[in-house]
């Protein structure tokens, strides 16, 4: 029979393995004997051992002895024992699934985690963060704003006005009807519509913001990089703030309810839109029922959390990232 081990400690590991000389001249002769025993197990204080039904071939009870004194030798050495689908491999056995258990907090051999997942802080608040207001030169330049301020926060000397003019993607709306009757124009995820200088400003998408932000890490030999994590749940958020971390998002003025909805297509065929009351702020802090924003248009503020989550969503869970 071979004998699979689990315990702890030199002391269990030598014990066993002196018991295993003993049991070397039985398997030997047990082994020539053709009979079957059944696979069984039994438990003794402190100990645990599975015993597994031999083959009706002597030699082959012979070389599984010796083999058992192998695997021991190599036990009582490194404290390890061979998995069961090695022996069962060396056998030509089936060995019964065993969980390897690893030690709190680890994972066993199925990639599970047995300890708990690093829990979400209940609340948390970045310090430090630097607030930028966009007016009154940039009245529609939330997004390249709320940009500027994770750039500084970063330790970089961001402009705010030279990320608007230099790095900021810029288009006219360029709309015309299409033969379907469809209105079509600039994507105004990839783009900036009109300018963030005046009101012929609208928005733009996370694209935009990524298309500047690596742009002007890039010149600045940094090696930060920006991060769309659009589709983001709130949750995964707060746990990058959390970290340090600090996430630019698309939302609505004051958190209010989206109205004058306006949108055309683009040459691609998806629909983009956006309303009078779009803005974009930066989510440095939250409670269990509250967020703090860097607001370009408020400076520090407290909205209620449910409602942020809300707005969010209606947004496309739009934000972005340094990292």
């Amino acid at each position: 029979m071979i004998a699979v081990y689990y315990s702890k400690g030199l002391l269990w590991r030598t014990a066993f393995f002196y018991f295993s000389i003993f049991l070397y001249d039985k398997i030997r002769d047990f082994g020539g004997r053709k009979q079957k025993t059944d696979l069984y197990t039994e438990r003794i204080p402190y100990m645990k051992y599975r015993f597994y039904r031999l083959p009706d071939d002597p030699r082959t009870g012979r070389g599984l002895s010796f083999l058992l004194v192998l695997i021991l030798t190599g036990f009582i050495l490194t404290g390890s024992m061979p998995r069961p689908a090695a022996v069962a491999a060396l056998t030509g056995q089936n060995a019964p699934t065993m969980g390897y258990l690893a030690e709190e907090g680890g994972e066993t051999e199925s990639g599970q985690d047995t300890g708990q997942e690093n829990s979400l802080p209940a609340q948390y608040q970045i310090s430090g963060f630097p607030m930028i207001y966009q007016n009154p030169e940039l009245p529609m330049g939330c997004e390249i704003t709320a940009l500027t301020m994770l750039l500084n926060y970063e330790g970089l000397p961001a402009d705010k006005l030279i990320m608007a003019t230099r790095y900021l993607p810029v288009a006219a709306p360029g709309l015309y009807y299409g033969e379907d009757g469809r209105l079509y124009g600039v994507d105004m995820n990839r783009y900036f519509i009109g300018s963030p200088f005046d009101d012929t400003g609208l928005i733009c998408g996370t694209p935009a913001i990524v298309t500047a932000a690596d742009s002007y890490l890039q010149d600045e030999d940094s090696a930060l990089r920006a991060v769309d994590l659009t589709g983001s749940t709130p949750e995964e958020l707060y746990h990058r703030v959390s970290q340090n971390q600090p996430v630019a998002v698309w939302v609505t003025l004051d958190m209010g309810d989206r109205y004058g909805t306006h949108g055309w297509y683009t040459e691609d065929g998806d629909y983009v839109e956006w309303d009078a009351n779009d803005h974009c702020m930066v989510l440095t802090g939250y409670t269990e029922s509250t967020v703090t924003m860097a607001d370009p248009m408020e400076g520090e503020v407290a909205y209620d959390r449910a409602r942020f989550e809300a707005v969010y969503a209606s947004r496309g869970s739009q934000s972005v990232a340094l990292e």
